[in-house]
């Protein structure tokens, strides 16, 4: 799945945020690729270097708030740049094939107690 950003994307990023993080487990990677006419630093990526245009940036998302601040950042920054590209950054998630961890015997131990006092 593939998240387009522009410059009205920190209107309301409610929705690109979700379609971003949704199916996915914290912490997941992602490539970022922007269309400005420089190189970006965009903090929220916790990316170390600037991203030049057209290339892709390998960053990984944490939260559901970085993946919140990255949209608004890139929003802001097509905004700053004044560009009315359509897609000035694309945000890629990687297809996680990890299986998933399986729970703490803490945890499960803890709801079989909780159903247990339901019943």
């Amino acid at each position: 799945m593939t998240v387009t950003i522009n410059r009205n994307s920190g209107d309301a990023p409610r929705e690109v945020v979700e379609k971003l993080v949704t199916g996915q487990a914290y912490p997941f990677q992602a490539t970022l690729k922007h269309c400005n006419t420089f190189p970006l630093v965009v903090p929220s990526t916790g990316y170390p270097d600037v991203i030049p245009p057209g290339t892709e940036a390998q960053v990984r998302i944490r939260s559901f708030a970085q993946a919140w601040a990255l949209v608004t950042d890139l929003a802001q920054l097509a905004v700053t740049a004044n560009n009315n590209a359509d897609e000035y950054a694309v945000i890629t998630p990687a297809i996680d094939t990890t299986p998933k961890k399986p729970r703490k015997a803490a945890a499960v131990a803890a709801e079989a107690t909780d159903a247990q006092e339901g019943v």
